[in-house]
This record gives structure tokens, C-alpha cells and sequence, in this order.
């Protein structure tokens, strides 16, 4: 169990909890205690949302689980927020009253009655809003959502923070980051191999192809993993790619079902060998 005052958001990094008025429904709060599992509803009526925790428990000692139901007044999202659902904030205390940062299990989060087009998403300000990626087994990501038989969209989470349930075609930012750094110049005189860092927002693997320019011919690929922590990725040029010219490297990240695609032009330079 790790306690602080802070909370903890995706890819590890932490932020001061976020003060936003709620609704006139106080919060409803239990305890997570190892070896039971337990629920909380808030509010009342079949669209109330519930959040659940397995056997396992959160933490290796029991926690207070409180989930408030928070004023769609109080926070914003362009696109509003999918109608007969009601947006939750959910905290997570040891008994020192100190804010737990990481669960040893996930919280499900469950929203009746979300229409099958939303978009599930969390925020740590109520403000600012990202997508949650969708899953089809139990997750390795800190967030994913899933429908059961029956419909019902659970929202899985290892972080406690606000959670709701937003329209189609909602501002939010993409649950997938990739970001990359390239040389955009290659000296084929000095060296065959290109190097560059890569960095996601979850773990996943990356599909790197590389093309010239205003061709179909795929010159090479590469099927390399990726991490949250900067990685730095290294590939030898192919025979066919080794001719001053400019290529097109393609990076398409994937964690999940979630894809991100980056493409990159490049310029391969190489002086003619004089011959003595």
C-alpha cells in the first residue's frame, strides 16, 4: 500500500486531489478489508453507480472507500455529460486519513443505464478529461472499461479520482500517448542504424515500418514493445532503404485495443565513394 495526500494518475505521476463542488447527496463510504470483498452505492434509483472491490482487497490493510456523486454544474466538458448518469468522485484513506495511491487490486466502477455510444473517462481537476481504454480481459493498464452480458459498463481503475461517463463526441484527450523522438537525417556513410526514443502512456508494443516516400513497398518492419519509461529503440536500415532519399517512418503504438499512429519523414544522405 502506498499512502500519501496525493493520488496517483495515469503512468504514475501524482497531482494534488482536486476540490469541486458536489451534489446535496452526502457520499457514501465502507471499508475494504482483505480477504472480503465489498461494494458502495451512492445515491438511489437503477441508475445509481456502484464501485466494488474482490476478496483481495485494496491494500494489505483495510481502507475507507468513499464515492461522491459530483453536481453536473460543478465540472465541464464540452460535449456534456451522457444523460441518466451521474459522475463520481472516488477517494481511497488508510486510517491515518492519508490518501492511498495505488490499489493492490482494481476498484470496479459500474455506470446502469450508459447508452452504448459514450465515452468513459476520468479527470483530476473536473475539468480536463481523458478517455479510458477499452479492455476484454482483466487489465494490466491502471484503467479500462468493459460491458458485461447483460450491458452494464464497468469501469476498471487502480487510481482513485473523478470518473463519469461522457457523450459521444465529447473534448477529451486520447487514452494512447506515444510520443517519439527522431534524427530526421540519416548519414548512411557513418552509420546503417537509426536509433530513437518512445515513450506511451501505457505498456505495448510498436509496428515501425519504413517506406520511401510516395511508394506502397514496405521496406522493412519492426515489432519492438514500449513502456511508460522512455525507451530507446534501435533499428539496422535494410539493404533495399540504404540509397540517399527520402522515407516515411511509421509507428503505430498499441496497448490494449487502443492505437495511435505517428509518421515521421526522413532524409538518408550519403556521399559518393571516391575511388583511389
Amino acid at each position: 500500500m502506498h499512502a500519501a495526500r496525493l493520488h496517483e494518475l495515469g503512468g504514475g505521476v501524482t497531482a494534488p486531489l482536486a476540490s469541486v463542488p458536489v451534489t446535496s447527496t452526502p457520499p457514501a463510504t465502507a471499508t475494504a478489508t482483505p480477504g472480503t470483498a465489498g461494494s458502495v452505492t451512492v445515491g438511489s434509483g437503477a441508475n445509481a453507480p456502484t464501485v466494488s472491490w474482490p476478496s483481495t482487497g485494496l491494500a494489505t490493510t483495510p481502507v475507507k472507500v468513499s464515492v461522491t456523486p459530483v453536481a453536473a454544474t460543478a465540472i465541464s466538458v464540452t460535449g456534456g455529460f451522457a444523460a441518466g448518469t451521474t459522475a463520481v468522485q472516488v477517494t481511497v484513506a488508510n486510517s491515518a486519513g492519508d490518501a492511498v495511491t495505488a490499489f493492490d487490486a482494481p476498484l470496479d466502477v459500474t455506470f446502469p443505464g450508459a447508452a452504448a455510444d459514450v465515452v468513459p473517462a476520468y479527470s483530476h481537476d473536473g475539468t480536463t478529461w481523458t478517455a479510458i481504454p477499452q479492455i476484454v480481459s482483466p487489465p494490466t493498464l491502471p484503467d479500462g472499461w468493459y460491458r458485461d452480458s447483460s450491458g452494464l459498463l464497468h469501469v476498471l481503475t487502480r487510481h482513485a479520482t473523478f470518473f463519469a461517463v461522457l457523450n459521444k463526441g465529447a473534448t477529451v484527450s486520447p487514452a494512447l500517448v506515444l510520443k517519439t523522438g527522431v534524427r530526421p537525417t540519416l548519414n548512411l556513410n557513418y552509420s546503417r542504424k537509426l536509433s530513437f526514443y518512445a515513450q506511451q502512456t501505457f505498456p505495448g508494443t510498436l509496428t515501425i515500418t519504413l517506406k520511401k516516400k510516395g511508394a506502397k513497398k514496405v521496406l522493412g518492419s519492426w515489432h519492438p514493445t514500449v513502456a511508460v519509461q522512455t525507451k530507446v529503440i534501435t533499428i539496422v536500415v535494410p539493404k533495399a532503404a540504404r540509397k540517399k532519399g527520402t522515407y516515411l517512418l511509421s509507428i503505430v503504438g498499441a496497448a490494449g485495443l487502443e492505437r495511435t499512429t505517428q509518421t515521421t519523414t526522413l532524409t538518408f544522405v550519403a556521399k559518393p565513394r571516391v575511388a583511389l
